[in-house]
């Protein structure tokens, strides 16, 4: 069954099961047996179809399968795929140096994982990037990830200065 859910590479297919399994990580999230179980899981389905979609957008792939790419690179980011996430923080450099780097789909979830697995320095440059943002997305992206990092203090600096 689950090698055949794995060959799919149906976006409304995966869509419906990360619905399903946040509210799962959601409802366990404070038992780091569950969640890393969980996590595993996470990565034993979402590794293949990475590795078939990879980061960049190819002339063969879909609307669909943009869709289902930033799913797929939130979630393995999400289950702490390194690979991802050192990705994310190098994309995240490039796009410092030239906003038209990182195509705006893969904006969300690139902050997403860089104020994740961030610091002091992420913040910062995050909230530098929400004060300058132009585009309504791109300051939403910002803001939202800062909500997402992993430590409180900042949450509650930004909470109070933004």
């Amino acid at each position: 069954m689950i090698a055949h859910i794995i060959s799919l590479q149906e976006y409304a297919v995966w869509r419906d099961l990360v619905t399903n399994l946040n509210v799962i990580l959601r409802t366990w999230e404070s038992n780091n047996r569950v969640t890393e179980a969980l996590h595993k899981l996470l990565r034993y389905l979402f590794v293949p179809i990475y590795d078939k979609l990879g980061w960049i957008q190819q002339p063969t792939h879909s609307d669909l399968d943009k869709l289902l790419r930033s799913v797929v690179l939130d979630k393995l980011g999400e289950a702490g795929y390194n690979e991802v996430i050192e990705v994310a923080k190098t994309r995240f450099q490039e796009f410092l140096m030239d906003r038209d780097s990182l195509p705006r789909d893969l904006r969300r979830v690139v902050f997403k994982l860089v104020m994740r697995n961030g610091g002091e320095q992420e913040y910062n440059t995050m909230v530098a990037l929400f004060n300058e943002a132009i585009e309504p997305e791109d300051k939403t992206a910002a803001l939202w990830a800062i909500g997402l990092s992993k430590q409180p203090e900042l949450i509650r600096r930004a909470l109070v200065r933004l």
